[in-house]
């Protein structure tokens, strides 16, 4: 029973807020992301020099992550920092965040793609939840 209402809990959680949100460090405005699967990407405009970040909800505690699914293209973005933010009240079920932080180069267009898995396992499944980014650099 307790394991029933633990799943519903869960469930309830993730239905009722976005999976990702995209912000400017130092600042509150965020965006929601979007599923690469029949949507369209969410774009993130920055300007060359800027620094900006992107927030992943994650449930670390079954092993899952966010990772970069394909290696960045460095001409255009750099990863300057990740970071998971736990919430310390031990609520059962309670999402962990995952913050990525990335500085745009030079001038032009770039993609971030993730994947939502477990790191120790080499081959991705065909299902795993994906988020994708589209990067517009000025």
């Amino acid at each position: 029973m307790k394991i029933l209402v633990l799943l519903l809990t869960i469930t309830g959680l993730y239905c009722t807020e976005p999976a990702s949100t995209t912000f400017k460090p130092g600042s509150n405005e965020m965006t929601d992301g979007k599923e690469i699967h029949n949507q369209k990407p969410d774009t993130i405009e920055t300007k060359t020099g800027n620094e900006f970040g992107i927030k992943l909800r994650a449930a670390l505690g079954t092993g899952n992550r966010w990772m970069l699914e394909d290696s960045l293209d460095k001409d255009y973005l750099t990863l300057i920092s990740s970071n998971t933010i736990t919430d310390s009240t031990e609520m059962a079920g309670k999402p962990d965040l995952q913050t990525f932080i990335f500085k745009a180069v030079k001038p032009g267009t770039a993609n971030i793609s993730f994947v939502y898995k477990r790191p120790w396992r080499k081959i991705t499944e065909a299902n795993a939840e994906r988020k994708l980014f589209y990067i517009k650099i000025n």
